[in-house]
């Protein structure tokens, strides 16, 4: 597939042209860039819901004025950003008056779109927060529509819905836990929640009467079990929801899990790209990148749809360096740069030389 995206002037960014697959793994240290693309994917498509594009809410953005977002080594005042997916792309150019910066990007002084259906024009478009919803004692009811919400907080809503066991949510083929048969949405939520978390059992239920819907995990309220199962209960659900053509964007799907959990998840994660669904992940777990290693061995993704970028950058630098590195065919990375994940064997390394040291 032919598909790209191109930032300059933007943030820490002065010019990059980053190449994207179906899945798609942004991977680094702390403020090294990798948050700054997801904004940028982020802002492109706010510009499509709302043509002043707001720095700010939407998407829980929370840029601050135009002024803030600018690069600081520019030799203008332009913000330049543009997707690109097989034969469609979306481009826009913005240029900031910093005498008055606003919340809003100013109307784009050059637009491209060639409109067709891709991914960040879809309606569908689905986007999950590093700060999901953790426990809740309650869920409230909102628009019924096939998305979970930004931090999660539809999920329970879906779940629970009375449309929820109809033909329209039932789960592709390609997405169905192995020797399952029952395409169900529910059904096959529970299997893969088991699979990541072992031995959970998954009771949405609605309250038509308030509005609001509740969740029990083996019968008991979520506070009573751990975090990570109310942080990757929404990602399963836009995982098997999400369909061929859409985007699924998800910070830190490991948060919280066991490193068991955390592969497995990498793996649903490549299987969800895998069934035509462009997925982001921007993640600090080698467990999760092991997991889509797994899926790639076992043919659930092909080695050609997955690229991995490695952010990192000197205390000096303002764009960080972005090693691409791509998988071959026996799930082997093409490039192995310094600093990426590392520090356990660092660790052991100097775990030995201290133990050594001890016994002189």
């Amino acid at each position: 597939m032919n598909s790209h995206i191109e930032i300059e002037g933007f943030k820490c960014f002065e010019k990059v042209n980053i190449p994207l697959k179906m899945l798609n793994v942004l991977a680094g240290g702390n403020s090294v860039g990798k948050s700054s693309v997801i904004q940028a994917l982020l802002l492109l498509k706010n510009s499509l819901d709302d043509p002043r594009t707001p720095l700010n809410g939407n998407y829980l953005l929370n840029l601050g004025n135009a002024a803030q977002i600018l690069s600081k080594k520019l030799v203008n005042n332009d913000i330049y950003i543009k997707y690109k997916y097989n034969f469609s792309k979306l481009a826009k150019r913005w240029t900031v008056n910093l005498s008055n910066p606003d919340v809003y990007l100013p109307q784009p002084r050059e637009t491209i779109l060639q409109k067709g259906e891709f991914p960040l024009n879809n309606h569908n478009f689905h986007y999950l927060h590093a700060e999901r919803l953790g426990p809740r004692p309650r869920y409230e009811i909102g628009i019924e529509e096939r998305n979970v919400g930004w931090r999660g907080e539809n999920t329970i809503a879906i779940l629970s819905s009375e449309t929820v066991g109809t033909p329209y949510y039932n789960i592709h083929s390609s997405l169905m836990f192995p020797q399952s048969e029952n395409p169900k949405l529910r059904h096959q939520l529970e299997l893969w929640m088991k699979h990541i978390v072992p031995g959970i059992d998954v009771s949405p239920e609605r309250v038509k009467e308030i509005n609001q819907s509740y969740i029990l995990y083996n019968d008991n309220s979520p506070y009573n079990v751990g975090f990570g199962i109310s942080y990757v209960l929404p990602i399963i659900t836009v995982g098997l929801i999400a369909r061929s053509g859409e985007m699924f964007i998800v910070e830190n799907p490991e948060a919280h899990l066991h490193p068991s959990g955390q592969s497995r998840i990498g793996y649903f994660l490549a299987k969800v790209a895998n069934s035509g669904v462009q997925v982001i992940i921007e993640t600090h777990s080698e467990h999760v990148i092991n997991g889509i290693r797994l899926a790639s061995l076992e043919k659930e993704i092909s080695h050609d749809n997955v690229v991995i970028h490695f952010f990192s950058k000197k205390e000096d630098q303002d764009q960080p360096d972005i090693n691409t590195i791509f998988l071959n065919e026996n799930a082997d990375l093409d490039d192995w740069p310094l600093g990426f994940f590392d520090q356990q064997q660092q660790d052991i390394a100097r775990i030995f030389k201290l133990r050594k040291e001890k016994r002189k």
